[in-house]
């Protein structure tokens, strides 16, 4: 998401004084996950078999930091905050001739907040530690997510590979894809299509291997607790948590592989907001405001590329894919990517990617009947499709007529299909026995 002009500060207003119209209270969450979702035991050996996070009494759970980690980054982008954790710098370790490193933030979009009088409006809300001399309290806290319904669905999968960020690849994270030069923006992760297939038929090198994970449908509950916001702080922070419709967060481990995904709904009915200022001065049948929902900012809000990549289905404009180490090696050095995933010149990259998704023909689906070509691969047949250089393996090639010539055309039913691991079709039936009829 690109930056914007820079951080609107201000001084903290801490926590001992209270607002006329200031909102605290407790806003009930669920959360719904829409693709399957894990978020590890970190205290985990990296070459374990990852599970769920548990408590000591086996309550499936998602630590309330990284609820708030993914809150956060939403929140910071949609007020333009600043970016306390940006690498401006890296070195390559010693396969690296020398380090790359991007243009100081504090120069060109204020880094980080250093001082309690002169904060961001996230550091404002979320609360910053810089150094020995800026400590501010956070006004919001979440609770771990429980889940309450929908697993956690116990198969072992061997996740497509995960590498670290690589902030070396200027293509990705350099705005012109260029090094030396200012960060392009702020990093999210598209949704893939619920299908997507993100494991693999056994381990390689680099993957990671999972005991357990929530489904498609699994729900969680959890709490945010909110101190003396501000009705803009308030309206701002339920957009951040429950977006708009077709819009989702993204979550856990798995986030480049379609894993991760998930959408939250706070419950008005379970939630309990007040003016802390009027607690004790009314009764409590009356102390709790009706309006606080009134103060939800609307969609239009939100940067419109943020708004474009937390769209949950943003794979019907085309196939969402990432660059991989090979991608590298194949000489896309100094080539951005544009927001699908293509590369191309930075002049004509938002072009390059219309042009890809109006062109290409539409995605191969699980599920989908479609006609294609049979080619012999020793005792086994393949099939190939228009629009797909893949070839797919065809899993009943048995029934396929042994007098079927190469490049005869057949029906075929997908039965999987995954950028990584490749189309998988059953056999229907021959339409001719002529490549040239």
């Amino acid at each position: 998401v690109p930056l914007g002009d820079g951080p609107e500060r201000g001084a903290y207003s801490g926590l001992e004084r209270l607002r006329e119209n200031g909102y605290s209270g407790v806003l009930h969450c669920e959360l719904k996950v829409i693709s399957p979702l894990i978020s590890i035991d970190h205290r985990q050996a990296e070459d374990e078999e990852y599970q769920f996070l548990r408590t000591d009494k086996g309550k499936v759970i998602i630590q309330g930091s990284s609820l708030k980690g993914m809150t956060r980054a939403v929140y910071e982008a949609l007020v333009d905050g600043c970016m306390p954790l940006a690498q401006t710098t890296y070195s390559g370790g010693d396969k690296s001739k020398k380090p790359y490193h991007y243009k100081d933030l504090k120069k060109h979009h204020g880094k980080e907040c250093n001082s309690v009088d002169f904060l961001c409006r996230a550091c404002q809300l979320f609360g910053t530690i810089e150094g020995d001399k800026t400590h501010c309290q956070s006004r919001i806290r979440f609770t771990d997510a429980v889940l309450t319904s929908g697993g956690p669905r116990t198969e072992k999968c061997h996740l497509r590979t995960l590498l670290s960020p690589k902030p070396h690849h200027n293509q990705n994270y350099g705005l012109h894809g260029k090094g030396g030069g200012t960060i392009a923006g702020r990093k999210f992760y598209y949704h893939h299509d619920e299908a997507t297939d993100f494991a693999l038929d056994r381990p390689t090198e680099y993957s990671k291997t999972i005991r357990d994970y929530a489904p498609h449908g699994a729900l969680f509950s959890f709490n945010v607790h909110i101190q003396d916001l501000t009705p803009q702080e308030l309206g701002q922070l339920i957009l951040t948590l429950e977006l708009d419709t077709g819009l989702g967060h993204k979550l856990g481990l798995g986030k480049a592989i379609g894993m991760g995904s998930c959408q939250i709904t706070i419950k008005d009915d379970k939630s309990s907001i007040y003016h802390p200022k009027q607690r004790y001065e009314q009764w409590p049948q009356s102390e709790y405001s009706s309006s606080w929902r009134e103060h939800k900012l609307s969609r239009s809000h939100l940067p419109k590329m943020l708004e474009q990549i937390l769209r949950l289905n943003k794979s019907r404009d085309g196939d969402i894919g990432y660059p991989n180490h090979q991608d590298y090696k194949s000489g896309y050095a100094n080539k951005p990517i544009d927001e699908k995933g293509f590369f191309g010149e930075a002049e004509h990259a938002a072009t390059y990617s219309q042009a890809m998704i109006n062109k290409a023909p539409k995605p191969i689906q699980k599920g989908q009947e479609i006609e294609g070509e049979l080619y012999k691969k020793g005792e086994r047949w393949s099939a190939k499709f228009i629009g797909d250089k893949r070839e797919a393996i065809v899993i009943n090639f048995r029934e396929v007529p042994e007098s079927t010539p190469d490049g005869a055309r057949a029906e075929f039913f997908i039965t999987e299909q995954s950028k990584r691991a490749g189309i998988k079709a059953r056999f229907s039936k021959i339409i001719n026995t002529s490549k040239d009829s």
